[in-house]
């Protein structure tokens, strides 16, 4: 009987060793990596990754550069990212993009997506535009057996639209690119 529950102890340790340890508030960088995975109230996230661009060269916002925190509220859990995303003609930096990938499980169905910004302004015939894709039910790139759906915010001359967002059938896993 000893064996028994010495079994059952190991098989309950790693089970609880299985499940993410809770999303930090750090730097993207920390969130890159093969395997690191982390939890948002019953939402697991993981499979980061990052990509930055700018014009001309050499002017992209590192992941280093981006503030990640995590948004715990019940019913509405996800990520913001934060950094000092500038383009002006006055700089020379006429343009910078980012890159965010990952994919969000849960044990309860993702009913809805939502984005948007703050803090973005522009001047002239400038703009500022956010997009998201989004693959219900299955993995970016392909969506093979899933839906894609997209989300865009900005605010340009012709106007501004800061959050958008998507109801649907529930779906236990989500695979973001947002742009």
């Amino acid at each position: 009987m000893k064996n028994a529950v010495l079994v059952l102890a190991a098989v309950v340790v790693c089970s609880v060793g299985a499940f993410a340890s809770a999303c930090p508030s750090t730097t993207y960088d920390n969130y890159l990596g093969n395997g690191f995975s982390c939890s948002i109230t019953d939402q697991t996230y993981s499979g980061f990754a990052y990509s930055g661009t700018s014009n001309p060269p050499g002017f992209a916002i590192t992941p280093g550069a981006i503030q990640v925190t995590p948004i715990t509220t019940l019913g509405n859990p996800g990520l913001q990212f934060s950094a000092g995303w500038l383009a002006s003609t006055a700089t020379g930096v006429l343009e910078q993009n980012s890159l965010f990938q990952f994919n969000v499980a849960s044990n309860t169905p993702i009913t809805d997506l939502s984005l948007s910004i703050g803090g973005a302004s522009f001047i002239g015939t400038g703009e500022v535009v956010v997009a998201e894709t989004a693959c219900l039910g299955a993995l970016l790139p392909t969506c093979t057996g899933g839906r894609i759906v997209t989300l865009t915010v900005f605010d340009d001359a012709a106007g501004q639209q800061l959050t958008d967002s998507i109801s649907f059938a529930g779906v236990s896993e989500v695979s973001i690119a947002k742009r």
